[in-house]
Parts: structure tokens; sequence; C-alpha cells
């Protein structure tokens, strides 16, 4: 026989660059993640699911945009290790995401070029990883190149996150829209995206 029952979070709208919650003390909340087959298997207790429900609710609710992510770590514990990270993202049905590329969230944009008898684009990154690791993202034949340093979240180097998607309709050209940590988006249209990685 089934049971109806309510869920309510009243919250505090923090966002669009910060979110909070509330634990009701260890052990009480406790989740890890693994690999099981190759499939990602998140495990929580009933206090865990619901501390997730309540943080889902202000992502959903609240005034938080694309790019604003959430680092959780297990057992909601910030001296354990990051278990799930969370990227409010949407997509648009008139782009296709094309292009699977490194991680670029949390990389620093280092130096970004366009040669204009060409209209190729160079930015080149230092990516969150270890080893370091520099790549050059490189876009050939560029049509357009938006590059706004307003910094209407705060200063930042870091990249919050990069889409590179097809352009319907536009003799195949692809767009890349890089987020940056610091609110500021940049934008690259052109015919051809590639990595180029160093060490």
């Amino acid at each position: 026989m089934s049971k109806r029952l309510h869920f309510e979070c009243d919250f505090d709208d923090l966002g669009p660059k910060r979110i909070t919650y509330q634990m009701s003390g260890p052990p009480t909340e406790t989740a890890c993640t693994t690999v099981e087959d190759g499939t990602p298997v998140l495990y929580l207790n009933k206090g865990a699911c619901k501390l997730l429900a309540e943080i889902f609710a202000k992502l959903a609710l609240g005034s938080y945009a694309d790019g604003f992510h959430l680092h959780l770590q297990k057992n909601f514990d910030p001296d354990e290790v990051e278990m799930l990270r969370v990227i409010v993202a949407s997509q648009g049905n008139s782009k296709e995401r094309v292009v699977n590329m490194h991680d670029y969230h949390d990389a620093t944009l280092l130096t970004a070029s366009v040669t204009w008898e060409t209209g190729t684009t160079v930015l080149t990154f230092k990516l969150c990883s270890e080893p370091e690791q520099k790549v050059s993202l490189v876009i050939r034949d560029t049509i357009f190149f938006e590059w706004p340093r307003r910094f209407p979240w705060g200063k930042s180097v870091s990249v919050n996150g990069m889409n590179v998607t097809a352009v319907n309709g536009n003799d195949g050209q692809q767009q890349v829209e890089i987020e940056m940590q610091s609110g500021d988006k940049i934008i690259v249209i052109g015919k051809e995206v590639l990595e180029d990685g160093e060490d």
C-alpha cells in the first residue's frame, strides 16, 4: 500500500556564486563513489540521500547559471577526497556536442591569440592535473571571436568548463564556449577544433 509523503526545503538563495548545506554531524550522512563494471556507482545512506535532495533542490530552484559547480567530498567531509562533482549545464536544441577533449575544469587560461591572415585562433591552458600538462586549443578558419574580460564574479584565471558544439546550418562550423570562473564567457567559432598537448 502506497503512502504519500511530503518533502520540504526552505533555503536562502545564495546564487549565483555560493551554495551551503547543513550536515547533522558524522556519521549521520555517509556517501562514497566507486566504479563497478565501468559504471560510476554512488553509495548513500538515507541521511545522505536527504542531504543530496536538499542540495539538488537548491541548484534547481536557486539562481545558479550554467557552469556553476560544486565539489562534494566523501561522507560530505571537507577533509576527505572528492567523490562527486556537480556542474549546472544545459544544452540548446540547435547544437550538438561533437568533441570529447581533456577536462578543462579548473584549468588555467594562459594566453589567447588570433592570426588574422589565416584565421587561426590559439588558446593555451595549464590543466589541473598531475603531472602538470599544458594544452593548446587550435581553432582554424575563425569567423567569430568574443573575448570579454569584465570579471562579473571577481578576478580569476581558472576555467569553469568548456563545450565544443556543431553549429547547425553553418557549413560544418564548430563553436567553442569557455566559461571562466570570473563569469566571463569566451566564444570562438571556426571550421576545425584541434588539441595540441605538450608535457
